[in-house]
């Protein structure tokens, strides 16, 4: 994106964002973040968001559009966090809630996003409230919650294949197997999770024990070995008891 592009969306999300009209700015968000190659924009953008939620710290479209920005450029965390406060101020919002599957959609990168996005299209209120529970509790990591919403859900639309595919992924993801997943996200995810590890190995090697620093690394190495293979171990066992 040239100087001048990169400039003139600035504005239009500048502008937007004072006026208010947060779902209007969106659009140029992803026009500015999809070339902004070397973010030399998105601290501007966000300038501009972290501004606005000063002045304006009870609008809920304005934190879920502030999160969208900063979950566009990776921030999933951060944008996850802004998504949950934004319901807290308002559970009814429309914008809050469809940007639920935005949000979902973008975090876990599911190969079916199209069958997804028609399935939320021609929902239900009903059904789409169900959906966006259930996906706002995968994305926290209560996946049994998340379970059991899938499950109503399907009830009421037993013949949806997408339904039925991601009822089925909740129920591998709340296996007995994919408990070292579910706690390594409890404790804030791989990044966070290699971040103790390191710590903690970095100590003990520091205090010379290096069987137990050996140890420690070799069982992270197992550890992450195990998560890699989790998917096929899981098919192959549920394959065995067909």
């Amino acid at each position: 994106m040239d100087v001048m592009s990169g400039e003139k969306e600035l504005e239009m999300i500048d502008r937007y964002v004072k006026a208010e009209q947060y779902v209007e700015a969106v659009n140029h968000i992803e026009s500015l973040m999809k070339n902004d190659v070397n973010g030399q924009y998105f601290q501007e953008a966000r300038q501009i968001y972290a501004q606005a939620l000063e002045s304006n710290p009870e609008s809920a479209t304005l934190h879920t559009t502030y999160g969208y920005l900063l979950l566009i450029k990776g921030f999933e965390e951060e944008a996850l966090e802004l998504l949950k406060q934004a319901l807290k101020l308002d559970q009814t919002n429309e914008t809050v809630n469809n940007y639920i599957s935005k949000f979902y959609l973008a975090i876990t990168g599911l190969h079916n996003q199209n069958e997804i996005g028609k399935l939320l299209k021609n929902s239900s209120p009903e059904l789409k409230k169900l959906l966006n529970n259930a996906m706002l509790k995968e994305l926290e990591g209560d996946i049994k919650e998340a379970r059991q919403s899938y499950r109503r859900a399907t009830k009421l639309d037993p013949k949806n294949e997408t339904l039925r595919s991601l009822l089925e992924r909740a129920n591998e993801k709340a296996h007995p197997m994919y408990f070292p997943h579910r706690l390594m996200n409890k404790i804030g995810g791989p990044g966070i999770f290699w971040v103790i590890v390191m710590t903690v190995l970095f100590i003990v090697y520091y205090m010379m024990y290096y069987v137990a620093a050996i140890a420690i690394a070799i069982s992270y190495i197992l550890f992450l070995v195990y998560i890699w293979r989790t998917p096929k171990l899981y098919k192959r066992i549920k394959g065995r008891r067909r």
